[in-house]
């Protein structure tokens, strides 16, 4: 099972380096607790297993974790200036972030899939169903509502 207290807070504390008082990071982490929990609700009607709606509310906390970076260097959300999922994958996993949010490495494809076409608008090509589960929760959350 994912811990997901332990990861709410290594997450916590990844936003120490991030300035708190900042409108946009506010924004970001209000929308990420959201996404998180628009997650879970979506896995739990869904009715997948435990698991499957951890790691769902797990890779809604850990989405967007790329943006708080564009913020920092660019003070913007604007796609040109960086593709935060493809940072939000190479800070995970290239730089090995991702340990600091779960332990086993078991789900590691399935959030670096997720994670990494979050924001795109088609999916083709993803062929694992967990992957197609985790990104159709999470397109759906970004894209109808845009959670904050």
């Amino acid at each position: 099972m994912i811990d997901l207290q332990y990861a709410k807070k290594a997450f916590e504390n990844y936003l120490n380096d991030y300035d708190r008082k900042n409108e946009k990071i506010k924004l970001k982490i209000v929308h990420t607790y959201g996404v998180m929990e628009c997650s879970k609700k979506i896995a739990e009607d869904m009715k997948l297993s435990a698991e499957d709606c951890e790691l769902a509310q797990l890779i809604g906390l850990l989405h967007d974790i790329g943006r708080f970076e564009q913020l920092k260097c660019y003070n913007s959300f604007e796609p040109g200036t960086m593709d935060h999922a493809a940072f939000g994958v190479r800070i995970l996993f290239e730089e090995r972030l991702i340990r600091r949010f779960v332990e086993e490495d078991k789900w590691d494809e399935i959030i670096k899939t997720a994670i990494g076409h979050h924001s795109d608008y088609c999916l083709k090509g993803i062929k694992q169903i967990r992957n197609e589960m985790n990104l159709y929760i999470q397109n759906a959350i970004n894209e109808n509502g845009n959670y904050r």
